[in-house]
């Protein structure tokens, strides 16, 4: 486009981000920029339904006990899909709240507080869910998120693990600036399913005995 319209690279470059911002285009990594298909009206349909979608599914799932098994499934399914379409249609521009949220938890002091842990860590992954533009998933996960938010802040923190963690948020969000859709799926995927492991063994493993106090003889 620069050689045909004589013009420098980067007058192109920031005449497509400017086209994406308005919704003209949609710029893809390494694949191109397409022109936006989406009608306006059909945006606004999908904003409307949004609140309805999170309705429904809160009050379906509120009726009765949750299995916890089902919706850390339901959560993998969706976020590791929804983590590709983020690699694959992620703006620079809006890369900027998922990074500090990210060097948020790593700045964390060692003896951290689990409650401000969990919290950053919700906020990263509905923050990374959002960069993949699907109103509809990102608020299904959302919901899964808050449904898992009690057995999270039930398990204690694990300083040892911590490290890990921290590798694998890095690396989704590496995967995410990289537009590499397959290898953030892997990271994600890696990711929940160790997450999904921590939980697992902790609801598995029985709770200590109680002490118990010595009565004295008298």
């Amino acid at each position: 486009m620069a050689d045909e319209m004589d013009v420098k690279p980067g007058a192109v470059r920031d005449a497509l981000l400017y086209a994406q911002a308005k919704g003209v285009v949609r710029v893809v990594p390494r694949v191109g920029a397409f022109l936006e298909t989406t009608p306006a009206a059909a945006r606004i349909a999908v904003s409307a339904i949004i609140p309805r979608v999170d309705s429904a599914l809160r009050k379906g799932l509120g009726r009765e006990p949750t299995n916890v098994l089902h919706v850390l499934d339901a959560r993998r399914v969706i976020e590791v899909e929804l983590i590709g379409h983020a690699a694959e249609r992620r703006r620079v521009e809006d890369l900027l709240p998922v990074r500090q949220l990210l060097d948020a938890m790593l700045q964390l002091p060692v003896k951290f507080s689990r409650q401000e842990y969990v919290e950053l860590d919700l906020r990263y992954h509905a923050a990374l869910a959002n960069l993949a533009g699907n109103e509809v998933l990102a608020t299904m996960q959302r919901i899964l998120m808050d449904l898992l938010t009690s057995h999270f802040a039930q398990v204690p923190s694990n300083v040892e693990l911590r490290p890990e963690a921290e590798r694998s948020h890095i690396a989704i969000y590496s995967a995410v600036v990289a537009g590499d859709a397959p290898r953030a799926r892997r990271a994600m995927h890696e990711h929940l399913n160790k997450v999904s492991d921590y939980l697992l063994s902790f609801i598995q493993e029985a709770p200590p005995s109680p002490g118990r106090k010595k009565h004295s003889s008298k």
